[in-house]
């Protein structure tokens, strides 16, 4: 039953069961294939489910039918980013904030790709957006960032902690990776600026970060300095 199945993938979708949303809207996904919200559908469980590659040609056709759903656009973005289309991502999230030039979402994902495209006075420009947002909770966060990129960090966790501009930016660049749940890419970073600083403890400090993130709690009890 086509319509049956449908609604119980976008159930399970709904309750955070990619997996199950995944095998449900398989078996039906092929008589599915010109029907707009099931091209939706689809990009939002193969994103869930790691299938990035999937998740770009659906959101991709999806959004050349119904050009104006920016949610969807946003999660082409991180598609792209995934793919590490760095600049396939700025372009969908300029469209978005040419719409709404607002939106906290996408500027902290267009941050993101700023810097991992190491366009770091661009992303200074794109947290400073963010910190005049109004919302508290996210103009503290462009704070932390901008002192990160250099911009007003505290004299000790400078010359300590973080002793260079390019090392402060590495750590922000991890700690985006972390956030987007790309923990390979974050801990291959990681490995090389503990071969750089082997004395500095923010970087152990990361790495446990990003096996507790994973739930690894074993792999985090052992980067935990005694």
């Amino acid at each position: 039953n086509i319509v049956a199945n449908y609604l119980k993938a976008t159930i399970e979708l709904g309750r955070g069961n990619a997996t199950e949303a995944n095998r449900l809207f398989g078996g039906i996904q092929e008589r599915l294939r010109e029907y707009p919200p099931a091209l939706l559908l689809d990009g939002l469980i193969k994103f869930n489910v790691d299938q990035f590659s999937q998740a770009e040609r659906s959101l991709a056709r999806y959004l050349a039918i119904v050009p104006s759903n920016l949610a969807a656009r946003r999660v082409l973005a991180a598609s792209y980013m995934r793919l590490n289309n760095l600049q396939g991502a700025v372009e969908e999230l300029d469209r978005v904030l040419a719409v709404d030039p607002g939106d906290p979402v996408a500027l902290q994902m267009l941050a993101s790709t700023q810097k991992r495209l190491g366009q770091f006075d661009a992303a200074a420009a794109t947290y400073e957006k963010l910190r005049a947002s109004g919302d508290a909770n996210t103009s503290r966060q462009a704070d932390t960032a901008l002192s990160l990129l250099g911009d007003g960090a505290a004299e000790r966790l400078k010359s300590e902690l973080l002793p260079s501009d390019e090392v402060a930016r590495e750590v922000q660049l991890v700690l985006e990776l972390i956030r987007s749940r790309e923990f390979q890419p974050a801990l291959a970073r990681i490995e090389a600026l503990k071969q750089k600083y082997p004395n500095n403890l923010v970087f152990p400090n990361l790495e446990g970060g990003v096996y507790l993130a994973e739930r690894s709690y074993g792999s985090f009890l052992r980067q935990i300095p005694l």
